[in-house]
């Protein structure tokens, strides 16, 4: 049974949620992904002590207000496989909002907040496992966000995805969200590659396999990018 629709539904509130505190009739849900380069969208629930999540795939962010609607039809399908909990938690990602009116209308008590804890972690971690399986390097699962850096290690983790996708354009830009203004920058670049017999200055670590450059490796410039990567890891010598 649905609770009445209360007066404000969209209030954003200034307090973030711990989900380690939430009862029996309240699902909450957060998103990872969104704003990255590569891969799609991440979006998790927790509920009674539960954990579940749904991947919503990169072209879907090609699709304009599409991928609003899609978020919501995953949300709203999430919700009623949870057993229709009366209270709906959503984070304050505007990724979320037409799922807020949806949801409302539907009769559920739906508020908004700042995500912490358990559920956040969660969705971050499964954010970059699925970036694995889309084929990036196994090393990115130490660019993991901390609570204290979150800001700085997302932009690493987008940058690392724009040099990967540089390192050979022909087949990863495939995996991209278009609708970027870096996926345009990606698309235009030329990238100039140049063999460097000796790496000098600070140590450089291959974008391909993560580990740090000791003899020689392809200096890589493009889109106002410089990468590195060793002879053996290069893809487009395939």
């Amino acid at each position: 049974m649905y609770v009445t629709k209360f007066r404000f539904p969209f209030c954003r509130s200034s307090h973030r949620l711990s989900c380690f505190v939430i009862d029996a009739e309240t699902i909450v849900f957060d998103d990872a992904g969104g704003g990255n380069l590569l891969g799609g969208l991440v979006i998790g629930a927790l509920h009674k002590g539960c954990y579940e999540s749904r991947i919503i795939d990169a072209p879907w962010f090609s699709a304009g207000r599409g991928i609003h609607a899609m978020i919501s039809a995953t949300v709203v399908r999430m919700v009623f496989s949870a057993g229709s909990p009366s209270n709906v938690v959503l984070c304050r990602s505007n990724l979320f909002d037409a799922c807020a009116h949806d949801l409302a209308d539907l009769g559920f008590f739906v508020t908004r907040e700042s995500i912490i804890g358990f559920l956040q972690e969660k969705i971050e971690e499964n954010f970059l496992e699925h970036l694995v399986s889309l084929g990036l390097p196994s090393h990115i699962m130490t660019m993991m966000p901390t609570l204290d850096n979150k800001g700085r290690s997302y932009r690493h983790l987008n940058e690392f995805c724009a040099s990967y996708v540089l390192a050979h354009p022909k087949s990863r830009l495939d995996e991209a969200k278009t609708h970027s203004v870096m996926f345009r920058q990606l698309q235009a670049a030329d990238v100039e590659r140049h063999f460097l017999s000796k790496i000098r200055g600070r140590k450089r670590r291959c974008i391909e396999c993560g580990e740090h450059i000791v003899g020689g490796a392809y200096r890589c410039e493009g889109a106002g990018r410089i990468f590195y990567v060793h002879q053996g890891c290069a893809k487009w010598e395939e």
